[in-house]
C-alpha cells in the first residue's frame, strides 16, 4: 500500500494531523493570523467536500465512518451534558438560597503582604500627590561585571528635594575594590540631576556605617534597637 493509500484511510485523523502540522509551522515562523485561519478553514471544508469523491473513495468512506462515530459519540454524550447541567444548576440553586455570610470585621492578620502593601503603598502616593501635590519616585543604579551580571546596586527614593539611600548592596566577592562607593557617588549625581538637595539615609551598627562617613554624611542621631544593636541616621547636602 501507497503512502497516499495509508493517508487516504486515516480520514480524519488524516485531516487532523495535517492541520496540526501546517499550525505547528504556522505559529513557529510566526505567519500572519489569516494562514491559520485559512488553514483551519481548508480542514473544515475537507469534511463536506470528501463526500463528491467516488462512492469507492477510501478518504469518502473514512470520512463517512468518523462522521457516523463522532454522531454516536455526540447522541450517547447528551445524557452525560444534561447531567451534569442539572447538577449545576441545583448546586447554584442551593447556593443561592443559603444565608451569605457577610465579610469579618475588625482586625486580621496577613503573612504574605507584598501584594497587599504595594496596593497601600499606591493609594498613599495617589493621596499624597491629590492633596499634597507631593510624589515620590524611585530609580536604581547598578553595577555590572564583565559577563554583564548585576554585582552591586543602590536604590533611591525621591520626596520632594530629598532624596534617600535605601536598599545598597555590594556582593562579597567584589567588595573592597571601591565599587560600593562609584555606585553611591553616581546615586548622588542622578538624584542631584532630578533636583535633590539632600540625600538621607538609615543603617545599623553591622552594616559599616563608618562607610558613610567616608563618603561624607553626617550623622544625625543615634538609637538603640532592642535586640538588634543600634541605629544611625546620617544626612548630606547635595
Amino acid at each position: 500500500m501507497g503512502i497516499l493509500g495509508i493517508l487516504a484511510e486515516g480520514g480524519l485523523i488524516t485531516v487532523a494531523v495535517i492541520a496540526g502540522l501546517a499550525l505547528g509551522f504556522a505559529r513557529v515562523f510566526e505567519w500572519p493570523k489569516l494562514y491559520s485561519r485559512v488553514i483551519f478553514g481548508a480542514a473544515v471544508a475537507t469534511i463536506p467536500l470528501s463526500q463528491l469523491l467516488p462512492a469507492t473513495s477510501a478518504f469518502r468512506q473514512q470520512i463517512g465512518q468518523s462522521i457516523g462515530a463522532f454522531i454516536f459519540l455526540a447522541a450517547l454524550s447528551v445524557p452525560v451534558f444534561l447531567y451534569f447541567w442539572l447538577i449545576r444548576r441545583l448546586r447554584n440553586r442551593a447556593d443561592e438560597a443559603a444565608p451569605k455570610t457577610p465579610p469579618r470585621q475588625g482586625l486580621g492578620l496577613i503573612e504574605e503582604d507584598d501584594a497587599l502593601n504595594a496596593d497601600m503603598h499606591a493609594r498613599l502616593q495617589a493621596f499624597n500627590s491629590e492633596v499634597a501635590g507631593i510624589t515620590r519616585d524611585t530609580f536604581s543604579v547598578v553595577y555590572r561585571d564583565t559577563s554583564g551580571e548585576i554585582v552591586a546596586s543602590v536604590r533611591v527614593a525621591l520626596l520632594g528635594a530629598q532624596a534617600e539611600l535605601r536598599t545598597l548592596w555590594v556582593s562579597p566577592e567584589v567588595r573592597r575594590e571601591g565599587i560600593g562607593s562609584v555606585i553611591v557617588r553616581a546615586a548622588e549625581q542622578e538624584a542631584r540631576s532630578r533636583g535633590a538637595e539632600l540625600m538621607v539615609l538609615n543603617t545599623f551598627s553591622w552594616q559599616t556605617p563608618t562607610f558613610y562617613e567616608q563618603m561624607g554624611f553626617q550623622r544625625g542621631y543615634t538609637r538603640a534597637v532592642p535586640g538588634a544593636g543600634e541605629q544611625h541616621f546620617y544626612e548630606k547636602a547635595l
